[in-house]
């Protein structure tokens, strides 16, 4: 069986998954609608492998519009799954680590507006990852 939050602790935990929701909601959208702009802003002028940086955008705005609706699914039923949320949790963590590989790796050549972007999001996703460990561990308690 899947241990559920359903208390008023449980509140922090949904409100957080929430926040996450709306801004992976808006960053998503922001990719799918404005791709080539946002390549272009941050210096993403020569694929790598052929690949195409506008359609990779587009992807991740995709990935991450499905991401908040399952962020939005879990934070607004009857009891928060726990389960669900420490994917969340990971799913965060792994877009963190991703961000920093990105950073290093330079599969794209990204500009420092591109670099600072890319930094500051890594940092409110961890953020968020960590309000919503606290959100956890305050629903099991």
């Amino acid at each position: 069986m899947v241990e559920t939050g359903g208390n008023e602790r449980s509140s922090f935990l949904r409100n957080v998954l929430k926040a996450n929701a709306v801004f992976s909601s808006f960053t998503g959208t922001l990719l799918l609608i404005f791709p080539s702009s946002i390549a272009s802003a941050f210096g993403f002028t020569a694929p790598i492998f052929s690949a195409n940086p506008e359609l990779a955008l587009r992807i991740l705005g995709i990935s991450l519009l499905i991401f908040a609706g399952s962020l939005a699914f879990t934070a607004t039923r009857k009891e928060v799954n726990l389960l669900e949320a420490w994917i969340a949790v990971i799913l965060d963590e792994l877009w963190v680590l991703g961000s920093i590989l990105v950073l290093l790796i330079n599969i794209y050549p990204i500009n420092f507006a591109g670099k600072i972007a890319i930094s500051a999001i890594a940092l409110f996703v961890g953020l968020l990852s960590i309000l919503q460990f606290m959100g956890i561990k305050s629903a099991k308690a």
